[in-house]
């Protein structure tokens, strides 16, 4: 029996207010012997592969079952009548479409509901495009994967190089959802465990101290930070979105990085500032006192052995100090920032 985790369960909320929580990736493959004469996906030889590898992501074929009260937290369950031709589908051809046309696409497979009653991912195949080539739009929940679990799952799915060998299909049967009393006496157990975590840890009041100090830092931090400050980034927002590619190398970032002794990220981060602070000064807000924060996501999978999986994420909130115009002394404010943090 698999519980969901209290990060799991934070990423289902939102859904409740209409927004979204579902995550995707777009990669080109080759794959010129998935496509017909007429530029359509084999989507049978395709399924069939897929299916194969879903042992290798088992998620892919559970969905989140919610308990009554007093059974514990929502668990996953097998879909009891999971089709893959349910999640893997195709567009028709887009006829040698450019990036842009690619990306109007995929904004409008995302604006699709996810449907809770089934494992909540899609993989949609779009040929068609300039040169010949085949995109493919993986779209998961959140509470199935984060962004390094779901490039994890995406390399379970396919083959990083051609001709390899093609998986078998093997049988799978769905397991029962647990009866009510299973749920109960695992309630009991994890509670049973969770009270003795917290005895044992009375045991050691100087941990309990030192973890408290850190926490109530952070906590007062957030507090004293008040509320976002006015701007037009920070209202209610339709549904659609608008997606811009920009490019650079990894190289250069790395050497404005190694010149000025910071990270990569925090690298990323004043550029995110200097390009929100030009953004803002084009619709003629002021700048020159502005502060925004930024809610960067912190991967954790590397502290634990094997693949990553599921939903394994810090958080810290950095200052963005729109307000310097100096690119360098804009960097080396978020860098002394994120070192503390």
């Amino acid at each position: 029996m698999e519980r969901l985790t209290a990060q799991d369960v934070m990423t289902l909320w939102p859904d409740e207010a209409g927004w979204s929580q579902d995550i995707g990736l777009v990669a080109l493959l080759d794959a010129c012997d998935l496509v017909d004469t007429d530029g359509r996906v084999l989507l049978g030889d395709v399924r069939t592969s897929i299916e194969a590898r879903l042992q290798l992501a088992p998620r892919l074929r559970q969905v989140v079952y919610v308990p009554r009260w007093g059974l514990g937290r929502p668990l996953w369950v097998d879909a009891a009548a999971f089709d893959v031709r349910d999640h893997v589908c195709a567009v028709p051809p887009v006829h040698r479409a450019d990036e842009a046309r690619l990306l109007e696409v995929v904004e409008e497979l995302r604006r699709r509901p996810l449907d809770r009653s089934r494992p909540l991912w899609e993989m949609w195949f779009v040929p068609g495009l300039a040169g010949g080539r085949t995109a493919v739009y993986l779209r998961v929940h959140h509470v199935i994967a984060d962004g390094p679990a779901g490039v994890a799952m995406l390399g379970a799915l396919f083959d990083s190089a051609p001709d390899g060998p093609a998986p078998r299909v093997e049988p799978w049967m769905p397991v029962p959802v647990p009866a009510a009393n299973e749920l109960i006496v695992d309630n009991l157990r994890r509670r049973r465990a969770a009270a003795a975590r917290v005895l044992a840890a009375c045991t050691r009041p100087a941990t309990i101290v030192c973890r408290t100090r850190r926490v109530w830092a952070s906590v007062r931090e957030m507090v004293a930070g008040g509320r976002a400050p006015r701007c037009s980034l920070n209202r209610p927002i339709g549904a659609a979105r608008e997606f811009a590619v920009v490019r650079t190398e990894l190289a250069t970032m790395r050497r404005i990085s190694d010149r000025h002794g910071v990270k990569v990220n925090d690298v990323l981060l004043a550029v995110f500032a200097g390009g929100l602070r030009e953004l803002l000064r084009s619709r003629g807000e002021p700048v020159d006192h502005l502060e925004l924060r930024a809610v960067v996501p912190m991967s954790l999978h590397r502290q634990l052995p094997g693949p990553a999986r599921g939903n394994l994420l810090g958080q810290m909130i950095v200052p963005l100090p729109l307000w310097i115009d100096d690119p360098v002394r804009r960097l080396a404010s978020i860098a002394a920032d994120t070192a503390t943090r």
